[in-house]
């Protein structure tokens, strides 16, 4: 076995395991994923010799495609992947999260809206 790459959450390397499996590439996880509590930390997946290049090249595929989905182009400055992990498993992936530039500020000003509207009938509720 060959090691593939890290990532930092117990649900991407089976996101990951699941994609290459489904093409019938096997893939060892270490450590051994499926505890009662999911522990923090790197996890590595590994893949037979003959699988490698085809398991980055599915890896590779699948991260262009959600470039392109999200609008963010077919090429990253910095040469890695979008979330700045190169697939030569040297850079442990750190796990964040891709979201739509638009909905921060609605979600935001939804939020403030509810925490005001709750002091303010807080307060009426005391006062009367």
């Amino acid at each position: 076995m060959v090691h593939l790459l890290c990532v930092q959450q117990e649900f991407h390397a089976r996101v990951i395991t699941a994609r290459l499996g489904s093409d019938g590439i096997v893939t060892e996880v270490r450590p051994p994923l499926g505890g009662p509590y999911p522990l923090p930390g790197a996890v590595h997946l590994y893949v037979g010799e003959d699988d490698v290049q085809l398991a980055r090249a599915l890896l590779s595929a699948d991260e262009y495609q959600a470039r392109l989905r999200f609008g963010d182009g077919p090429a990253n400055p910095d040469g890695g992947n979008a979330d700045g992990a190169d697939m030569d498993g040297a850079d442990v992936d750190t796990g964040g999260e891709v979201m739509a530039p638009f909905l921060g500020v609605p979600a935001r000003v939804a939020l403030a809206i509810l925490v005001l509207a709750s002091m303010l009938l807080l307060a009426l509720t005391r006062a009367g």
